[in-house]
């Protein structure tokens, strides 16, 4: 049920939050900084894990926080994970805390407050995502998260032309003109019945062979996620990370010099067993 230990979890996370964000500044005193010591970056990525397994996930949760403002808390913490996995400039932690932390008690501990005095919730011991396994029958539309670079958009018709072989409507979204999910884009997530992250290269890593993706993308996807829609992730070889933090879902990786593989391995996702 929601007790005074899991308040105190919440109010807890809001403190340490608030303390790292004076360590990242005391260390990193401009905001062009690249914040790159490893101990700031793994509490960053502990963070972010204690919002979106231990308590964004919880049964009982949704129940008591407004949908908006969990999802949008949770797409700041999955920016926040994204940036611990490399060096990022301050000025994005900053942005992304700032966010979080904004009206946290009256949106956030309050309504579970509110909850634990009305009678609550007994969480399960620890959340859990169920796989995409065999989504044929229980998909009728899809939502295909993409970069809007011409390369992308050979896949994204590609894509298109696979699921409308198994009648399956498909929705996209829009080039993105701010700096959050729009919410057109949101809407049409929310009425599909599964999210397809295409997750392909953008800017090589300085000394590694490894490229990031599109952090639009990767919005999209946390913001799916928070909404408990199916994924379907598939990563272009050789990118670096695309947000973590994926639960049970596995990632179709493919090469652009071989788009069939890809298609076989959708195919296989899709297939119908005979029994």
């Amino acid at each position: 049920m929601i007790d005074e230990q899991f308040i105190l979890r919440v109010e807890r996370l809001r403190d340490d939050l608030e303390a790292l964000r004076e360590d990242v500044r005391r260390k990193y005193p401009r905001t062009t900084d690249s914040v790159s010591a490893a101990e700031l970056r793994e509490r960053t990525a502990r963070l972010a894990e204690v919002w979106m397994v231990d308590i964004a996930a919880r049964e009982g949760v949704k129940e008591a926080v407004d949908a908006d403002t969990l999802s949008e808390r949770s797409i700041e913490f999955q920016r926040l994970l994204t940036y611990a996995e490399h060096s990022t400039i301050r000025r994005k932690y900053d942005g992304s805390i700032k966010n979080i932390l904004r009206n946290y008690r009256p949106q956030i501990i309050i309504p579970l407050k509110q909850r634990r005095a009305a009678g609550s919730f007994t969480p399960p011991a620890q959340a859990a995502i169920a796989p995409l396994a065999k989504p044929l029958r229980q998909v009728g539309s899809v939502f295909i998260g993409h970069s809007f670079d011409v390369d992308s958009k050979v896949l994204v018709g590609a894509l298109k032309r696979f699921f409308a072989c198994f009648r399956i409507d498909v929705e996209t979204g829009e080039l993105p003109k701010a700096d959050r999910v729009s919410l057109k884009v949101r809407r049409r997530i929310e009425k599909c019945d599964a999210f397809v992250g295409l997750f392909t290269r953008r800017d090589k890593l300085s000394g590694k062979r490894e490229w990031t993706t599109s952090a639009w993308v990767i919005d999209e996807k946390a913001y799916a996620l928070a909404k408990e829609k199916k994924l379907i992730l598939i990563k272009e070889a050789g990118i670096s990370t695309i947000g973590g933090l994926q639960g049970d879902y596995e990632y179709l990786e493919f090469d652009r010099d071989d788009p069939a593989d890809l298609m076989l391995k959708l195919l296989e996702l899709f297939k119908v067993d005979d029994d």
